[in-house]
């Protein structure tokens, strides 16, 4: 009797961690594809810093333009931009600015969440916690001005 007990607690054990895996793997296939449709609707607007720091000058060298003649694509602004961030980020130049403003975006919001999870000390940190910390650094004024732009620092 005592083996049956411990056998169907096993089972449900068992159950209860294979429905919790499946749960997760659904959260990050939605996640995934909801992140894919975000970045490939193009319905944001690029931020001014990413348009004509980043994205603007790695197209004009892709498309082999001086990447110093933003001109040519845009009436306003001109770039004061390093060429070292072009070079690590000169990928985004094949993409249609908005789409590449989006996946900017969202890698520069995966990074304060990364940062977020990192700075909490726990290999999974308390839900409600990095919850806070979440809605505090998403709320937080710079934070949000530097994303709306573009800017590449967290």
């Amino acid at each position: 009797m005592g083996n049956q007990s411990r056998d169907e607690q096993d089972s449900k054990s068992r159950s209860t961690i294979t429905r919790r895996r499946a749960a997760e793997v659904v959260l990050i296939l939605l996640t995934t594809c909801g992140l894919s449709w975000f970045v490939i609707s193009g319905t944001s607007v690029p931020g001014w810093d990413f348009r004509n720091n980043l994205w603007a000058p790695s197209y004009l060298l892709l498309h082999r333009q001086s990447p110093y003649r933003i001109e040519v694509l845009f009436d306003s602004g001109n770039a004061v931009w390093m060429p070292t961030i072009i070079g690590a980020f000169f990928p985004l130049g094949f993409l249609p600015s908005q789409q590449a403003s989006n996946l900017w975006f969202v890698g520069n919001a995966l990074g304060v969440v990364l940062l977020a999870w990192i700075s909490s000390g726990f290999r999974r940190p308390p839900i409600l916690v990095f919850a806070i910390a979440l809605v505090a650094a998403f709320l937080f004024p710079p934070l949000v001005s530097h994303l709306r732009l573009g800017q590449l620092s967290i």
